[in-house]
């Protein structure tokens, strides 16, 4: 009897190894996913002119309405909606700053 609870703390053990190394690697995917687009995001800004901005950040805003009329369904954390929101304000003020400070 003993032998079956080691072997069961054994399993959940390597179980829970084996989720915590695939969370690591996911977070290892979006985080390089993530680097790639701020670089894209900040080669990027400073070539839009004025009214390409505004557009862009009219369309951010709209994307960004829509991801959340389809996630209000689901029960994400809080961390994900401050995160989107925190994300989405750093974009529309870089957006506007650029925008008043025409090139």
């Amino acid at each position: 009897m003993t032998t079956n609870k080691h072997n069961s703390g054994t399993e959940n053990v390597e179980a829970y190894k084996q989720v915590i190394a695939s969370n690591a690697e996911a977070i290892s995917r979006f985080g390089g996913r993530l680097a790639v687009l701020y670089k894209f995001t900040t080669a990027v800004l400073p070539q839009l002119d004025s009214t390409q901005r505004i557009e862009v950040a009219r369309r951010l805003r709209a994307g960004v309405d829509d991801v959340m009329s389809l996630t209000d369904d689901i029960a994400l954390p809080g961390e994900y909606h401050d995160a989107l929101l925190a994300q989405t304000n750093i974009l529309l003020t870089a957006l506007e700053t650029q925008s008043a400070n025409p090139q």
